[in-house]
């Protein structure tokens, strides 16, 4: 199971500090073409290894404080938007979608993708209960 640190509550984050598993979604993406689109960075643990790529990289979050962290780490060529991912208009264009879902948020913003076009490949890192009540319906 993944190792996470704890967020802002409101927000429901659980920052990701399982390397194993940052590894993994980062070999995930790494095989996929194409613009990156990260749903809630957060502090960076996927962002910054994402931004190591030849690619553009566009990062959305909710939380001022992250965004802020954010853009004083990234390089220059990573765009950091301040917006609730559930109120943005996603990109028409081909895209991957990147992200490791709020646990109270899951089925929202997993309806959101899956209702939304232009995106290529999503790898999604979610709760395992959330992922498995997706499947049967």
């Amino acid at each position: 199971m993944p190792r996470y640190s704890a967020g802002r509550h409101e927000h429901g984050q659980n920052y990701l500090t399982d390397h194993a598993v940052i590894r993994r979604i980062i070999h995930l993406v790494h095989a996929t073409d194409g613009p990156i689109f990260e749903i809630g960075p957060g502090r960076g643990a996927i962002t910054l290894p994402l931004a190591r790529f030849d690619r553009p990289l566009t990062a959305v979050d909710i939380d001022a404080a992250n965004v802020r962290e954010l853009r004083r780490i990234v390089p220059g060529d990573v765009t950091v938007i301040h917006h609730d991912f559930l109120a943005f208009h996603l990109p028409q264009r081909p895209h991957v979608i990147v992200g490791n879902l709020p646990f109270h948020l899951t089925t929202a913003m997993l309806r959101k993708v899956l209702h939304s076009s232009g995106w290529s490949e999503a790898i999604l890192l979610m709760q395992w209960e959330v992922a498995r009540r997706r499947a049967r319906a």
